[in-house]
């Protein structure tokens, strides 16, 4: 059995700042437990051409519009998880919810290299190579995994690092990985390798999520805050909002699942919570397609 790592402990309170995009280490490369981050995918087809190589680069998405419903995940230690018995030996694993459905993904990390392990009831056989440590650019590694059957042998290579210039804002310490040989890159935030944000096929898709971060972690575009009082709530909580017209509001226990939602249209919600438990929780708040907000709330009682 590889030696685990306490990644709590590892990670807090470092600066996530732009050299950490040269060397990736396990020190600044996992997602801290607790971190919740709100994902909207963007694409376009035949996109300009991006430098794959070198460090600063200063890389062009424009022309992307966003597609489907944005994606909630949340980064968690394992016990309690609905598929902890059968990854034992994982050390970390999030919840990614989409239009209502929720997957689970498994990862284990050590000193030497972090392996994706499983997803749901699905097992990756072999585990599937996230990243080596330390790792530069220009270093490379090749993995075989085993997935529904199927073998899969691919290679990564760390070719770049720079930051993307999107119609919805600037995601800085962006990583690229060429994809068996170049016939794709696949894009990452420095700080959170465990899920790519992008895929540039050089005249062909680029594929690029705007991201927000929540209350742990790193912030790669600040979202606006809500203003939420009392605190801590007991039976109602007034929400003050930053959006005009209507506006989707959830309530995200720490395990990533929707406890309770709402739709406001005014510029201050007030929230029933009293059928919700004693505990601490993220509200999301969306309207239209890209406007976005977080704030905690706490439930005591």
């Amino acid at each position: 059995m590889r030696p685990k790592m306490t990644i709590l402990a590892l990670l807090a309170g470092l600066p996530w700042l732009d050299a950490q995009a040269q060397t990736l280490l396990l020190t600044n490369s996992i997602p801290q437990a607790g971190t919740v981050e709100s994902r909207q995918l963007h694409t376009r087809s035949a996109p300009p051409a991006w430098s794959t190589t070198g460090t600063g680069n200063d890389w062009d998405a424009s022309g992307v519009a966003a597609v489907g419903d944005a994606v909630i995940i949340s980064y968690m230690n394992v016990p309690g998880t609905p598929y902890a018995g059968s990854y034992s030996t994982s050390d970390i694993c999030a919840s990614s919810t989409q239009a209502g459905m929720t997957n689970w993904y498994y990862w284990e990390v050590n000193d030497n290299l972090v392996d994706w392990v499983g997803v749901d009831d699905d097992p990756i056989i072999d585990g599937r190579k996230v990243c080596e440590y330390p790792f530069n650019i220009g270093d490379a590694f090749t993995d075989t995994y085993i997935n529904f059957g199927f073998t899969t042998t691919f290679t990564m290579e760390y070719v770049a690092s720079g930051s993307i210039q999107a119609p919805f804002g600037t995601i800085n310490n962006v990583v690229m990985f060429s994809y068996n040989d170049g016939s794709s890159y696949e894009l990452y935030r420095a700080g959170n390798l465990l899920r790519r944000i992008g895929v540039y096929v050089p005249g062909v898709q680029l594929e690029v999520s705007d991201v927000e971060v929540s209350e742990v972690g790193i912030y790669e575009r600040n979202a606006p805050s809500l203003v939420i009082g009392p605190q801590p709530a007991t039976d109602e909580v007034l929400v003050q909002l930053p959006f005009v017209g209507e506006v989707d509001l959830s309530l995200v226990d720490m395990g990533g699942r929707t406890v309770t939602s709402w739709t406001s249209t005014g510029a201050a919600s007030r929230l029933d919570l009293r059928r919700v438990a004693p505990g601490s929780y993220l509200l999301l708040a969306r309207s239209g397609p890209s406007g976005s907000a977080f704030g905690r709330v706490l439930v005591a009682r």
